[in-house]
C-alpha cells in the first residue's frame, strides 16, 4: 500500500505546478480521493476508472455538506479522452500508464507509475518501467521533467508540458 498522505502531497503538487482553475481527468482514481482534494482546491475533476469503487460513506457525506462534487466515467481511459481536459494525472495508473503516455502528446500528464504494466499486457517490470516511459517520452519527442515527491512508496513523479503556440 502507498503513504497514506499521497494524495494530499500530491494535491498541493498540482497546485504548485498547474494553479486552478483546471479540467482535470484522475485516471485510475479509484474511490477518487485525490479528486475529492483537488476539488476542494478549485479543479474540476473527473475520476475515469473502469472499477466500482467510490469514497467511504464518512468522505460521501463530508463531500455533500461541503457540496464538493467531481464527475466519474467508469471506463478504461484513452489517449483520444484527453482532448477534454487541460491535465491529466495518474496517480499509480496501474494498466493505463501507456494510454496516459499516448495523451502527453496532446496534453500536459502528471504520471506516478507504480506497476511493471505499461499495457495491462506488456510485462516490463516495476524496475524498468521508468525506463519505458522516458523512452516513449524521447522517441515521441515530448518534454518532460522528473522528480520524487516526499512521499513513501513508489514516489517519481514524470510531468510532460505542451509548448502552447503563439498567438
Amino acid at each position: 500500500m502507498g503513504d497514506s498522505r499521497r494524495f494530499e502531497i500530491l494535491a498541493d503538487f498540482v497546485q504548485r505546478n498547474f494553479p486552478p482553475p483546471l479540467k482535470i481527468a484522475d485516471v485510475a482514481g479509484g474511490q477518487g480521493y485525490l479528486s475529492f482534494i483537488l476539488t476542494q482546491k478549485g479543479y474540476d475533476c473527473t475520476v475515469i476508472d473502469p472499477r466500482k469503487t467510490d469514497l467511504s460513506k464518512k468522505e460521501r457525506q463530508l463531500s455533500r455538506r461541503k457540496g464538493i462534487h467531481f464527475k466519474r466515467i467508469r471506463s478504461k481511459f484513452n489517449a483520444g479522452m484527453a482532448e477534454e481536459f487541460d491535465l491529466i494525472i495518474g496517480l499509480h495508473p496501474d494498466e493505463a500508464t501507456e494510454e496516459i503516455c499516448q495523451a502527453a502528446k496532446i496534453k500536459p500528464v502528471i504520471l506516478i507509475p507504480c506497476c511493471k504494466y505499461w499495457n495491462g499486457i506488456e510485462n516490463h517490470g516495476s524496475l524498468s518501467m521508468a525506463e519505458t516511459i522516458r523512452t516513449f517520452f524521447k522517441k515521441n519527442k515530448i518534454d518532460w521533467w522528473e522528480t520524487q515527491l516526499r512521499m513513501n512508496g513508489k514516489n517519481l513523479v514524470f510531468v510532460t508540458t505542451i509548448e502552447k503556440e503563439e498567438q
